[in-house]
């Protein structure tokens, strides 16, 4: 059976570097970055740029934030790690209101 782990925490607590230390370089991991820039954000680009560097080149990263559980289902990885839960939910809001055409996307994310 999957093990699942929620690590929470306040903002820039370490939560995504904690997380990263449950794994080990050599595994076969998917890092999905719900995190996905398309407005220039100087702040934004470097706390990417920072976690990027972080990761191990063993890890396979997927940016996205649609259709996360359709991804999991159709990759087979030893494990995944979903960062972040708040940029993915932020998201999809904003993702769902730009669908009905009341605001046009202030956040990442791609189609």
């Amino acid at each position: 059976m999957a093990q699942l782990e929620l690590i929470t925490g306040g903002a820039r607590s370490g939560k995504s570097a904690f997380a990263e230390q449950r794994f080990t370089a050599a595994e076969a991991i998917c890092y999905i970055a719900t995190g996905v820039m398309l407005a220039p954000d100087q702040e934004m680009a470097l706390r990417i740029e920072r976690h990027q560097a972080r990761r191990s080149a063993n890890w396979q990263t997927e940016e996205r934030y649609l259709d996360v559980a359709l991804f999991i289902q159709q990759h087979h990885f030893a494990g995944y790690l979903l960062d972040d839960v708040t940029m993915l939910t932020t998201n999809l809001f904003y993702h769902l209101v730009a669908q009905q055409g009341q605001v046009q996307p202030a956040i990442g994310g791609d189609e």
